[in-house]
């Protein structure tokens, strides 16, 4: 009778979790956005507004033709990327 209930108590959880997964969101498709560089959109509101590109995911920025490629030679800082050859730093 015990391993019974072990084996009810099994596939329980076992169809929970198999549930939990298909309740995952995909977030593949074509998506609105800016880029902040000034960080400004939150007090301009853009939020409210629609955003002037598109990017396709799943993708980079660079993939879909906007912002660097992600190289060596790029440092990535807090507000933005800098080439470090800009920078004078290479």
């Amino acid at each position: 009778m015990k391993k019974l209930l072990y084996f009810c108590l099994l596939l329980t959880s076992t169809s929970l979790l198999a549930q939990e997964i298909r309740n995952s969101i995909s977030l593949e498709g074509d998506w609105e956005f800016r880029i902040d560089s000034m960080d400004v959109g939150i007090s301009e509101k853009w939020f409210s507004g629609s955003s002037e590109n598109t990017i396709k995911l799943p993708g980079s920025m660079a993939e879909n033709g906007f912002g660097y490629d992600i190289t060596p030679d790029i440092e990535i800082y807090h507000y933005g990327i800098v080439h470090m050859e800009e920078a004078g730093l290479f």
